[in-house]
């Protein structure tokens, strides 16, 4: 169980006055309440006897509503709370009925609540929940932070070899710090990857066709998006982790012998990598923390768990959990994802946007749909996502290969820059730059992904 040390951190000497120390109680609470990260809360506490004070009186409380606030709202903290009392399911005995009784757990789970904040009882969640969750909230804020960093640095890089590239527009898309609301979807997109991987359990389904066809209807298309879009870049990325360090500190495992990517590659899609590598490294040695002479001691530092993952052989950072990456192969598996429903289809077997339902109101379990998804699938429920956005076409078919080809580069670099992440002022900036360079074009039209979906499954539909 966690310990409170191991979360409260020690007072600094005491040092100059705090001008925050003249504020009574109630307000330094608010404040405390309100930070943006435990670091920032961290730094408070620190900074003052006083501080520490109020937040020791009201620890739990304080914690609860800095993780809500973090999260979004209670959407994302409901999950938050779910998955640090959820074992991954286990695969003994009848799996599929272990499945679906956490799925049940799941979708029935309702913590009480404050009645004006939404904020869930301290009291009833527990001191050791709250710093379970406390703790998966920071590491999530960090791949938070991580994925925005490469991927609005990789946009910056591409505008730089453009004769614009200094204007103001790429400046304000590229340079503007995370919102609130983008770093809670990014988050909540990081609870959604994780409840998956403990669905899944610590090895893969025996029968894993009825395993995706149980969680598929858990969320929305552009919810697998974002997790598939995630799971890339989180094994991708500690992929060239390892890549980038010193031969001595890779891990003596099979999976580590082979080259894993081109230095080009990080290079290009992950700027300065080498840099962050030496960063993080450095920083742990510093701080004294476990594995600080071996790459795992980075890997915990992001993300404990997915390294034994790693390193035992259950996944490879070549692939992670592939089968999520929506490949067409598994279009034959569940029509109402992949192929247009019946209902939706005239009588040559011709899907017809005007037929779709629009994307509906959300649940507690599903947020908004970000601005670009609506905008890219004209605000109708398509469902598709990763590899599947674009519709593979066989031989023996009459289409424009090239054009076909084009469309692959356009949606993979729409999804690799992180569209259904971003608010809707920064994908506008982003979409209109990459339009200007030529990255995106077409792409700045209401609903031009959906015409492209069904244009190419129109080819290939089967009356």
């Amino acid at each position: 169980m966690p310990q409170v040390d191991e979360v409260i951190p020690r007072l600094s000497p005491p040092g100059p006055s705090c001008k925050l120390e003249s504020l009574n109680s109630d307000v330094l609470t608010l404040i405390l309440s309100s930070c943006d990260s435990s670091h920032d809360l961290w730094s408070f506490i620190r900074a003052s006897p006083i501080i520490y004070n109020v937040f020791h009186n009201d620890k739990a409380g304080i914690l609860c509503r800095m993780n809500f606030y973090i999260l979004g709202g209670l959407s994302a903290t409901r999950k938050a709370i779910f998955l640090t009392h959820c074992d991954p399911v286990s695969h003994d005995g009848d799996f599929q009925s272990n499945l679906e009784g956490v799925i049940y757990l799941y979708q029935n789970f309702q913590p009480r609540t404050h009645t004006h904040t939404g904020v869930p009882v301290a009291n009833d969640l527990g001191w050791d929940t709250i710093v379970q969750i406390t703790r998966l909230t920071s590491v999530f804020c960090c791949f938070a932070d991580l994925y925005a960093l490469f991927r609005l640095r990789f946009i910056g890089k591409r505008m730089m070899h453009q004769p614009y590239g200094q204007n103001k527009l790429a400046a304000s898309a590229v340079a503007a710090p995370l919102t609130q609301s983008e770093r809670s979807r990014l988050i909540t997109a990081l609870l959604n990857w994780k409840l998956v991987h403990t669905l899944q359990g610590q090895h893969q389904p025996r029968d894993l066709e009825l395993f995706i066809a149980t969680i598929f209807p858990l969320f929305e298309a552009w919810e697998w998006e974002q997790i598939t879009s995630l799971d890339s870049f989180i094994w991708k990325l500690i992929g060239n982790l390892f890549e980038v360090a010193e031969p001595e500190l890779r891990p003596a495992h099979d999976s580590w012998s082979r080259s894993y990517r081109s230095t080009a590659f990080y290079s290009t899609c992950y700027p300065n990598l080498d840099v962050f590598y030496s960063k993080l490294l450095s920083s742990i040695r510093e701080e004294e923390k476990s594995g600080t002479e071996h790459i795992f001691g980075v890997l915990n530092k992001i993300g404990d768990d997915y390294a034994i993952e790693l390193a035992s052989g259950r996944a490879h950072f070549r692939n992670g959990l592939s089968w999520l990456s929506g490949t067409n192969s598994w279009r034959r598996l569940i029509s109402d994802h992949y192929l247009p429903l019946r209902e939706l289809v005239d009588d040559e077997g011709v899907w017809n946007l005007d037929n779709v339902p629009a994307i509906s109101g959300t649940s507690l379990n599903s947020p908004p749909p970000p601005w670009a998804w609506l905008h890219a699938m004209g605000g109708k429920r398509i469902n598709r996502w990763g590899s599947s956005l674009v519709p593979k076409v066989g031989a023996g078919f009459d289409i424009d290969r090239q054009e076909h080809r084009e469309w692959v580069d356009v949606v993979g670099l729409w999804r690799w820059i992180g569209m259904v992440f971003w608010d809707r002022d920064r994908a506008e900036e982003i979409l209109s730059l990459f339009e200007e360079t030529g990255d995106l074009v077409g792409c700045g039209k209401m609903g031009w992904l959906a015409d492209m979906i069904i244009f190419y499954t129109n080819i290939t539909a089967i009356p």
